[in-house]
């Protein structure tokens, strides 16, 4: 009868397959981590523009609801919303017709760099009264 002997030498990892094993895993997390910073900065992105378009459709409240119309040009002020302060450009037009006024407003971060977040278009409507009914 033969004896069989085991080479003890290849019974376990190489010092070079567990550096390679810990490559893998350190890419792997790697791209965990960038993918997470990816998804945080998109909502941030889309939190500034959410606040930017409330800002630009509170203006366009305000303006409708003021007794007198906007002068035709441009306006800019800043506005807070939400925490985040904004630059709010309002550009007031007449139209063809007299009982209408467009305007666009603008909303940039206030400290960023000038690329807007909202634009948003609406309509100023002269009200016009009855005579016949009581004002």
């Amino acid at each position: 009868m033969t004896a069989v002997f085991r080479d003890t030498r290849n019974s376990g990892f190489t010092i070079i397959e567990a550096l390679v094993a810990v490559a893998i895993i350190a890419v792997a997390f790697g791209a965990v981590a960038s993918a997470s910073i990816s998804a945080l900065d998109a909502v941030e992105e889309t939190r500034a523009r959410f606040l930017a378009l409330t800002c630009a459709k509170n203006r366009l409240v305000a303006l409708q609801v003021m007794d007198a119309w906007p002068d035709a040009g441009i306006s800019s002020d800043e506005e807070e919303q939400g925490g985040v302060k904004f630059h709010v450009e309002t550009l007031s037009s007449r139209t063809a017709n007299q009982d209408y006024v467009k305007v666009e407003i603008s909303v940039a971060l206030k400290d960023g760099d000038g690329r807007n977040l909202a634009n948003l278009t609406g309509y100023l409507v002269k009200e016009r009264r009855n005579e016949n009914s009581e004002p």
